[in-house]
C-alpha cells in the first residue's frame, strides 16, 4: 500500500480506535497515537499473513490497523493512568 491510503486508512482506523477505547485527550494527539497504532496493526499483519503488502479494501488490512491503534492507545492510556 503506498503512502496516501496508508494515511486514510490510518486516520479512519484512529477515529474507530477512539470510539473503541474512549480516550480522552486532544484528538490530534491520540489521533498521532492512532496512526502509530496502524503501523504497529501492519507490522502484526505482516508477522500473521507473511504478506507485506496487505490491500486497501480488504478487511483483514483495516482489522489489522484498528487493532493496531487500540493497542496503542491501551498502551498509553496505562502510561498515562500511571502519572
Amino acid at each position: 500500500m503506498t503512502f496516501l491510503p496508508l494515511l486514510i486508512l490510518g486516520l479512519i482506523a484512529a477515529v474507530i480506535a477512539k470510539s473503541i477505547m474512549g480516550v480522552e485527550g486532544g484528538w490530534l494527539a491520540t489521533t498521532l497515537l492512532a496512526l502509530a497504532g496502524t503501523m504497529v496493526g501492519g507490522g502484526i499483519g505482516l508477522v500473521l499473513s507473511g504478506s507485506g503488502d496487505l490491500p486497501f479494501f480488504s478487511l483483514s488490512s483495516w482489522a489489522f490497523a484498528v487493532l493496531g491503534s487500540v493497542i496503542v492507545l491501551w498502551i498509553y492510556g496505562r502510561v498515562i493512568a500511571r502519572r
